[in-house]
């Protein structure tokens, strides 16, 4: 795990540089429509970023809708428990993310989780994200199974629980 972390290091640490920008992090919001996407493109490119439908760059997509990275949680199915605070009403929302199949599919349902996480002060482990959306084209089912696990077999925890 230590290795992905590193690895993953360069691209968190850039994002969120770049997103201290607020026209940067605008523009990177843009990126969720198809029709204003290509304002997305000069902020993935100074970033190193070529592949615009790839993991690090919906990784920095998603960033820029919730700017806060939480190095210390264990992954989104932790942080949706601690959303959910052991009432079930995130069920459904959990269900509907781990039935996406492909990583277009997946974006879209963490993208719509993200402002829930955002009103309640739940950081995101962005290196974590990242890794698990790296290997969604090989492992999706190993990515959802983590997710899940995280959500419904951790500890629950009260909202604002640490």
């Amino acid at each position: 795990m230590s290795e992905q972390i590193k690895e993953n290091e360069f691209i968190i640490s850039a994002m969120m540089r770049v997103c201290k920008d607020r026209a940067s992090a605008s523009c990177l919001k843009k990126y969720w429509s198809r029709e204003t996407r290509h304002y997305s493109f000069p902020v993935l490119g100074n970033l190193g970023l070529r592949d615009p439908d790839g993991a690090d760059a919906r990784t920095v997509a998603l960033y820029a809708i919730h700017p806060d990275h939480s190095p210390q949680s264990a992954g989104l199915g932790h942080a949706l428990r601690k959303l959910d605070g052991g009432s079930g009403n995130m069920d459904s929302r959990v269900r509907r993310l781990l039935a996406s199949d492909t990583i277009e599919d997946v974006t879209l349902q963490i993208r719509r989780l993200l402002p829930l996480l955002s009103r309640d002060g739940i950081g995101v482990n962005y290196n974590h994200l990242l890794w698990d959306l790296r290997k969604w084209n090989q492992s999706s089912e190993g990515v959802k199974t983590g997710w899940g696990r995280g959500y419904w077999m951790s500890e629950k925890e009260e909202h604002g629980e640490a």
